[in-house]
């Protein structure tokens, strides 16, 4: 006469059986990005409700065969930030003048543009 496995050896030996499915995802970095377009230079940035930035455009450029800084650059028009996603409340202000009082909802990886008049 046979005898039966015990069932913990039996329930092993079933769960051996069984394949193991194993899955990762990769989450990115929420971040979105501020785009001002227009008159910025000279301008203060305060985002939600923190201190104010100066922004002013780089006042020399780099000569690209000596890489020394050597004459006046241009001001750019648009100038990037990087800020994490979700709302936000800008307020740009020049010489007391508040120029730009709002709300942003930044999308991550996506450019959400303010023009400074």
């Amino acid at each position: 006469m046979k005898r039966p496995l015990p069932l913990p050896l039996l329930a092993m030996l079933m769960l051996a059986g069984c394949g193991h499915h194993s899955e990762t995802t990769t989450q990115l970095e929420d971040r979105g990005y501020l785009l001002l377009t227009g008159r910025w230079a000279g301008t203060e940035l305060s985002l939600d409700g923190k201190a104010p930035v100066s922004l002013s455009p780089a006042l020399m450029a780099v000569d690209p065969q000596s890489r020394n800084a050597t004459t006046e650059a241009p001001q750019p028009e648009k100038r990037l930030f990087e800020i994490a996603s979700g709302k936000h409340h800008i307020v740009i202000t020049q010489q007391g003048r508040v120029l730009v009082d709002r709300v942003l909802h930044v999308t991550s990886h996506i450019s959400t543009e303010v023009h400074v008049p």
